[in-house]
């Protein structure tokens, strides 16, 4: 069944996983001679997070990238998840391909949490 708000939790899942880890998610091998590796572990949520990612951080991914849409986090949820209201985690590494950024004056993203 067709759910926007859902689908779109979907996608920022994996746009948040690619920030944070300066990759995809899913990855097509290049052994494999078509995509049906590929689709199964993403029909599949086959999902690694790297071990430099903080586990509320990693948290919060695996919870936007559920398969079940009954079961994946909502907006709200999003809006009151720990890493999100500033819970204390260790700081990420530097990724060679991120490093190019600068963010000056940034204050993080505030939100109200109950």
């Amino acid at each position: 069944q067709y759910n926007p708000p859902a689908i779109d939790c979907w996608a920022l899942g994996i746009i948040l996983f690619a920030l944070i880890t300066a990759s995809l998610p899913f990855q097509r091998h290049e052994r494999e001679q078509d995509d049906t590796g590929f689709r199964s572990r993403i029909v599949g949520g086959q999902l690694s997070i790297p071990g430099v990612v903080p586990s509320a951080c990693g948290s919060l991914i695996r919870g936007l990238i559920e398969v079940d849409p009954r079961r994946r986090f909502s907006v709200d949820d999003v809006l009151h998840h720990p890493w999100m209201c500033g819970a204390p985690s260790r700081k990420l590494p530097s990724s060679p391909r991120v490093q190019n950024f600068v963010f000056k004056n940034y204050k993080g993203i505030s939100c109200i949490c109950t």
